[in-house]
């Protein structure tokens, strides 16, 4: 199998209200009707949503249940957390924690969709020394098990 895009698709009775949360975030819109909207991150074009209304007549009964929110999260890697976090909040996005600092390398803060799905906005940075990370062994995500087919990404 080729993949070519893999997007999450949420089920929501809320489409204007996600629209305008994601749009506010930076995406753009792709396609968007009574039923769907798709969007995906302009500079990133296979950064992509969907998110469809539930229940509909012509879905196969395993898609018209609707997202009941929680123990979904999307993590979206920006250069600079924290002028993100001032741009977002300014905006009046609803912050589910705010920024902070983790020893194996990222700067995050969150901010919750309409949903309830919180967006973890990451920047990466150095990974904190021994003596800085306290009880946590975990120096990086390699130090974690994580096995990077790409070696960008490690």
């Amino acid at each position: 199998m080729t993949f070519r895009v893999m997007y999450p698709m949420v089920a929501t009775d809320k489409l204007a209200e996600t629209r305008a949360f994601y749009v506010r975030l930076g995406f753009v819109v792709v396609c968007e009707g009574d039923c769907y909207l798709h969007l995906h991150a302009p500079k990133a074009p296979h950064v992509q949503l969907g998110f469809v209304r539930p229940g509909l007549s012509d879905q196969p009964s395993v898609f018209k249940g609707s997202f009941g929110g929680g123990g979904v999260f999307y993590g979206l890697e920006v250069d600079d957390a924290d002028a993100e976090y001032r741009r977002l909040t300014g905006l009046g996005l609803k912050v589910a924690f705010a920024p902070r600092d983790e020893a194996w390398g990222q700067r995050h803060f969150g901010v919750v969709d309409p949903n309830g799905i919180v967006v973890d906005i990451i920047q990466p940075i150095a990974v904190a020394e021994p003596a800085e990370r306290g009880a946590d062994p975990v120096r990086s995500l390699a130090d974690a098990g994580f096995a990077f087919a790409d070696p960008a990404l490690a």
